[in-house]
């Protein structure tokens, strides 16, 4: 097992943010269209322009389906449909050497190899879920620990730990697939009881994983041989020693924790969602106690995200938007009442190729882009059987195959968050080898989305109208604001919520949560009860799966606007692609240095934008 390999395991489950090849529990539509038929009647060429054609036909048809199950049939027959073809046309060109060597003409070298080397097997619509046998997995991990402890010949347990990789990639990948699944069809009972099963049985092995290295490298007599036989650098040893492993009464903690948050999806009434957030509430803070935090926010910074900036530092934050932003936030929201442009209708075959005009800032990604589209590794269906969010996440344990998620609306709103997800998507595909660093840092990671998501705003020329790309950089400013304004309301809120040593009640979360709403966001929030005049907060899935997320947000959209506000796009383009180079592991405000941008924690940075925006509105 090589080193890399290694650190990549113990840092993907900080990495993912958050396919089925068919959903084997639905019922099929009877209306499926009929598939596409390779012809050798028919020249190569002409075969690869009637395939595209049928498959863009399929997209807009698509756009016009309101049935779940139907949207579904014709998500899997595209994906079925290209399979088929790139496997039929591969025995083509690799059995007549006069066709290939036409296509070639038509077509270009360059794109005939790339499709001669495409692996269909790798293809989302191929990727296949199974069980994992978890008694078999668990009784090893059992066997390694007894062993470590007992002090056991390392010749005896070596190669059970080389297997215990191989189980614990195979749960990885099985995690992800199923995590995808149990979102693609949030009505599947059988994919949410396994999910939630392979999120508790990944968390567990990530710390077995940790408790394995950290008794093999603190041992004298085994750090050698471990150091030898899995080629760890002193770095490596350094890494593993210090990260932290739980005991298993903490563990259980986080399994509970792990089986309320996962209940989000199955609780769709407000009222049983606040009760669900009080339970969650409660079993973080016992976590806290148990670790021995004063609150479980300091938990959160530390542990789970491992944040170089304080507490005091994201109020002081706070504390700047609060003091700039309410007055030309109401501004912008009442600019966009009654704006046509919402109702500017897009399909997928179009947020498709909106993909292609992103190698204008990020030359680099086109091969990577390339591939999201040939491999399927994305979902854009417009379904109410479907979460609701999106999200960029990996497939593979050595992060080979990223996944983008995404919930659409069927508009042009729909563009900023695909170039949003596609903006993650690149910094897990395009980040420089040699500045790996040795953590996995949220902030940063928003900045590559963000960043891209809003240096797009200067091409939506090239692929809408005039009216309909200005209108959209108007929608997509006043997004920034909402970010901003919905930002620090949920942080803010959080903040209280964790830190608070009161007793906390349904009816005293709800206060305060109204109270900070009508601080940022009066008077658009999140969802408004006209009858109690409650704002809504347990609609936001972040606090249920992720809490102490949403600072960050906050903090990465100002780096964000700081590109966007440049008046010299070549200069902020380079800093973007310098942030990407970085990709996920290395702290915020060092990778910004590193950009020569300035930390959102000065006040005048907030200043800038504030001003930047205030000539828009």
């Amino acid at each position: 097992m090589k080193k890399n390999s290694l650190l990549i395991m113990l840092l993907l489950p900080l990495i993912i943010g958050c396919g089925p090849k068919n959903n084997p529990s639905r019922n099929t539509s009877n209306d499926t269209p009929t598939e596409f038929v390779y012809s050798l009647e028919k020249s190569v060429f002409e075969n690869y322009q009637s395939f595209n054609q049928y498959q863009e036909t399929l997209l807009v048809n698509k756009s016009q389906l309101t049935s779940n199950v139907a949207i579904s049939d014709l998500t899997n027959m595209y994906f079925k449909n290209k399979a088929d073809f790139i496997i039929s046309l591969q025995e083509d060109l690799n059995n007549n050497e006069e066709r290939k060597a036409q296509f070639i003409e038509d077509i270009g070298e360059e794109e005939v190899t790339y499709l001669l080397n495409v692996d269909t097997s790798k293809m989302f619509i191929n990727l296949q879920y199974h069980d994992v046998d978890k008694d078999k997995i668990t009784s090893n991990v059992s066997n390694i620990l007894d062993a470590i402890s007992n002090k056991e010949s390392t010749s005896l347990f070596f190669g059970k730990i080389d297997t215990f990789f191989d189980d614990y990639r195979e749960v990885i990948e099985m995690n992800r697939l199923i995590n995808i699944y149990a979102d693609l069809f949030i009505d599947n009972e059988d994919y949410q009881v396994k999910k939630d099963e392979l999120d508790i049985l990944y968390n567990n092995l990530l710390n077995d994983y940790k408790k394995m290295f950290q008794g093999l490298l603190s041992d004298d007599a085994y750090v050698d041989k471990a150091v030898e036989y899995f080629e760890l650098t002193k770095e490596d040893v350094e890494f593993f020693l210090s990260t932290k492993v739980y005991e298993d009464d903490v563990m259980k903690l986080f399994d509970e924790e792990t089986t309320l948050e996962n209940s989000f999806s199955d609780t769709l009434k407000i009222p049983a969602r606040n009760e669900l957030y009080l339970q969650l509430v409660n079993q973080r803070k016992k976590i806290a106690t148990r670790l021995g935090y004063d609150n479980y926010l300091e938990y959160v910074y530390s542990d789970v995200y491992d944040r170089s900036y304080s507490i005091d530092d994201s109020r002081a934050l706070l504390d700047n938007i609060l003091k700039y932003f309410p007055k030309i936030y109401y501004k912008a929201m009442n600019s966009l009442i009654n704006s046509s442009s919402y109702l500017t209708k897009i399909t997928e075959l179009d947020l498709l190729k909106s993909f292609d005009f992103a190698v204008n800032i990020c030359p680099q990604a086109e091969q990577s882009i390339r591939d999201l589209k040939m491999y399927g590794y994305y979902n854009f269906d417009n379904r109410t059987n479907k979460y609701s969010g999106s999200y960029q996440t990996t497939l593979d344990a050595n992060e080979e195959k990223n996944y983008i998620f995404i919930s659409t609306n069927g508009d042009i709103a729909d563009y900023p968050t695909v170039f949003h997800e596609l903006g993650h998507y690149l910094a897990s595909e395009v980040y420089d080898e040699t500045k790996v660093g040795d953590k996995f840092d949220l902030d940063i990671a928003e900045v590559d989305s963000q960043g891209l998501e809003y240096l797009m705003g200067n091409y939506f020329h090239l692929f809408m109208d005039d009216y309909d790309a200005k209108q959209l950089n108007k929608i997509q400013i006043s997004n920034a604001l909402w970010t901003i304004m919905s930002g620090s309301t949920i942080a803010s809120f959080e903040d209280y919520i964790y830190t608070s040593e009161e007793e906390l009640t349904l009816d005293s979360i709800q206060a305060k949560f109204n109270e900070i709403a009508d601080s940022y966001i009066y008077p658009y929030s999140f969802g408004y009860d006209a009858f109690t005049g409650d704002y809504y907060y347990s609609v936001v899935p972040h606090i249920f799966s992720s809490p102490g997320y949403y600072i960050s947000y906050v903090n990465s959209i100002i780096p964000s606007l700081l590109l966007w506000a440049n008046p010299d796009l070549e200069e902020a383009k380079n800093q973007y692609n310098t942030i990407v180079s970085y990709g996920t592991t290395n702290d915020f405000v060092y990778v910004l240095n590193q950009a020569n941008l300035k930390s959102p924690f000065e006040e005048s940075v907030i200043v800038d934008i504030y001003n930047k925006m205030s000539g828009l509105f």
